[in-house]
């Protein structure tokens, strides 16, 4: 045994204990930040980012460094682009995958064993990026959390004592609230997972700025269960709601543009 090292009979070296879910969900955000910087060309040093999970964690830096390698292998069996200086280790921890999957895929750690069957656009990153904003390409799982964000909501204005309509199918919003004669038209947007940012349409945003009674509605984290018959069930998100909400020139970004031909 090595100086100054103590071995408690029955306790295991840290090193052997499996990583816990928040110390995964702790390495796989550091490594998707870096993975941002790598694909946007930004600089960063890897080192920084070992102590970071090092101080989040408390594991040893090989420990940090091979289970990087772990990620990146998910990745790659997810046909994602991973950052190439850690290349794929393919002893990969059971708990691990899911916590990446759902990241990228939202999906479950039921479904993280099987096959992944997500359309591509054909640009990994832009695959990435699309998933990150919580895009979900799974038509059924993306009905059923936005359905969910739009209960969510409406359940939310009902309780201010607002009557509510979902108009989302024929307006550039989706609820129409009413309460005194005051009249708000409210955004919604929800995702299985975490997201920084939302993707809005020409007209969403057009409305925002004409409608001075706009709100946008956020849900995040909502919880969902695929049922043997391939229904989604949900759960209440974590709901975020922006009064009076203008969207600022300076956060938007153009993602496609229309090119006119002569």
């Amino acid at each position: 045994m090595a100086d100054g090292a103590v071995n408690i009979r029955g306790q295991q070296p840290r090193e052997r204990v499996p990583w816990s879910d928040t110390e995964l969900n702790a390495i796989v955000d550091v490594y998707l930040r870096m993975l941002e910087l790598e694909k946007a060309s930004q600089p960063y040093v890897k080192a920084e980012y070992n102590r970071e999970v090092q101080s989040r964690t408390g594991r040893a830096r090989g420990s940090v460094e091979y289970k990087f390698q772990n990620i990146s292998h998910v990745l790659n069996e997810a046909k994602q682009p991973y950052i190439e200086g850690y290349k794929p280790a393919a002893n990969v921890q059971a708990a691990l995958r899911p916590v990446v999957l759902n990241r990228i895929y939202g999906i479950s750690s039921e479904q993280a064993g099987q096959p992944i069957g997500t359309p591509s656009s054909g640009d990994p990153l832009r695959d990435y990026r699309r998933r990150y904003a919580g895009v979900c390409l799974d038509p059924v799982l993306r009905k059923a959390v936005e359905k969910a964000a739009v209960e969510q909501a409406t359940e939310y204005y009902e309780d201010q004592g607002y009557k509510v309509e979902d108009v989302g199918l024929t307006h550039s919003f989706d609820l129409r609230a009413i309460r005194d004669g005051v009249e708000r038209h409210i955004e919604v947007k929800g995702s299985q997972v975490y997201i920084e940012k939302i993707q809005l349409t020409r007209n969403e945003v057009l409305h925002a700025r004409d409608f001075e009674n706009t709100d946008l509605v956020i849900v995040r984290n909502v919880p969902w269960e695929r049922q043997p018959n391939g229904a989604i069930s949900t759960h209440p998100g974590v709901m975020e709601v922006l009064m009076n909400w203008r969207p600022a020139e300076a956060k938007l970004r153009a993602t496609t543009f229309e090119y006119l031909l002569d």
